[in-house]
């Protein structure tokens, strides 16, 4: 039986889609990204400039080999991000511990009951079987303050308030999916979501609203800590080439690469992989400067 029946039935694929393509027009919790002022995205010249950083003078041979890497990857893809950067063990904000699969297991499963919640109808998606999903596997306390905010307001004033933002957390969601081992990386330099990714996401990776956070926790295949680093790294780079854009570089980014609604998915998926390696630090806590 497909996920339609089992989960959202009789909520028709295409009217689904256009539901969710529709929720990809303004970043998280409904705000607009901004152009920033320069000086809140200018790199500091030397990791030793910068007294927040740890192991100031360390080399970081490891975090050099993962930025040569990430930046050859996008430039090939006419992405240009700041070579001064701080590397790996000169970003205080980051552990380069990662997450257990349980921890990164019940973030995904409370961002999708939050995703169906503001968006689909009760006729789709039944309110008491969505909440029974949500009290059975603990999903409040993965939410943020805002997140649990809407989760508990009336389905009709969620879906009215936050139908066409809450579409986002599918960034969030794709970026989590593959650290449990889904099989396609969250992509840096594809623009927004692609179809066949929230199908396959939705449909097919997370398990049913009748299931448990064990069924997912047992079917994981957590990606390596060394694969988390080397991702979240580009997308730390791919991240201040948006940023630089988004403040009037015009060559940081490819000409077809919409700053602001391209760049709020690259925003969204780095939230994802930079939380996964900020060990004890909350989902809105993440440092996600650049």
């Amino acid at each position: 039986m497909n996920y339609l029946a089992e989960h959202i039935s009789p909520l028709m694929l295409p009217g689904f889609f256009l539901l969710v393509i529709g929720c990809q027009k303004e970043p998280q919790n409904g705000e607009e990204f901004k152009p920033v002022k320069p000086a809140a995205t200018i790199t500091l010249n030397s990791p030793a400039d910068d007294p927040t950083i740890k192991n100031p003078t360390s080399a970081d041979s490891e975090g050099r080999r993962i930025r040569k890497l990430s930046l050859a990857r996008l430039a090939a893809g006419g992405f240009h991000a700041a070579e001064s950067l701080p590397t790996l063990h000169h970003r205080a904000a980051v552990s380069a511990k990662l997450r257990s699969p349980r921890d990164i297991a019940l973030r995904v499963m409370a961002l999708k009951a939050l995703f169906i919640w503001a968006s689909a109808p009760e006729s789709a998606v039944a309110s008491d079987r969505l909440m029974g999903y949500v009290e059975r596997n603990g999903l409040k306390k993965h939410l943020t303050p805002t997140e649990l905010t809407i989760i508990l307001m009336p389905r009709q004033q969620a879906l009215a308030q936050h139908g066409n933002t809450v579409g986002w957390r599918l960034e969030n969601m794709w970026a989590l999916c593959w650290l449990l081992g889904y099989e396609t990386p969250p992509e840096p330099m594809s623009g927004q979501l692609p179809e066949d990714v929230t199908e396959a996401i939705i449909f097919d990776f997370l398990p049913n609203l009748d299931s448990s956070i064990e069924d997912l926790v047992s079917k994981a295949k957590p990606r390596t800590l060394n694969e988390v680093l080397e991702l979240e790294d580009t997308f730390y780079c791919s991240h201040n080439a948006v940023r630089s854009a988004q403040t009037g570089a015009t060559d940081s980014v490819p000409a077809v690469f919409h700053p602001v609604r391209d760049g709020g998915a690259i925003h969204e998926r780095r939230h994802g992989l930079t939380w996964a390696i900020s060990d004890g630090v909350s989902w809105d806590d993440t440092d996600l400067s650049t």
